[in-house]
């Protein structure tokens, strides 16, 4: 898929990983075509979304029937936000992979058959593409860690061991 330059809409939880993890920068070498809806843009603080915009990342308003699916969704997953549900509708609109550490998000995509990633999938992907040593990404990890994210603790410490 990554040589059809993969389509992607990521939830600020992504992004703030990224952001504390040092490794913004590195993320937009692998040159995937991200799409946001302008209600993640919007409620990203740092990075800003203009920021996010900036590298490329198209902003997206979603239509009123998808709105009304947001809606819908709500009923469905109660502890999902509305910024993330629109993550999740314009995912199935624009047929892309949705990137996102948030569980209850997770959740909701796997039963709406979403195909799903977090931020360690795609550190290791930044790792299989050389666009980090194995050190720059334990480091970038260790980072993500120390900043309060929410990582699947035996995942991180796994690849902080093989990596080190």
């Amino acid at each position: 898929m990554e040589a059809l330059r993969l389509r992607y809409v990521a939830d600020s939880s992504v992004w703030i990983s990224l952001h504390k993890g040092l490794i913004l920068d590195h993320f937009f070498h692998l040159m995937w075509v991200g799409i946001l809806p302008d209600l993640v843009l919007e409620e990203l603080i740092e990075p800003s979304g203009k920021e996010i915009e900036s590298r490329g990342v198209m902003r997206t308003i979603l239509t009123g029937l998808e709105l009304q699916e947001v809606t819908r969704l709500a009923t469905l997953y109660l502890d999902t936000s509305l910024e993330d549900l629109s993550a999740l509708v314009l995912t199935k609109r624009e047929n892309a992979i949705l990137l996102t550490d948030d569980r209850s998000l997770r959740e909701a995509a796997t039963e709406e058959g979403i195909e799903t990633h977090g931020t360690l999938w795609i550190v290791d992907r930044l790792v299989e593409n050389h666009f980090l040593s194995k050190a720059q990404a334990a480091e970038a990890l260790q980072h993500m860690v120390d900043h309060g994210r929410r990582l699947p603790v035996g995942e991180v410490q796994s690849r902080l061991q093989k990596w080190k």
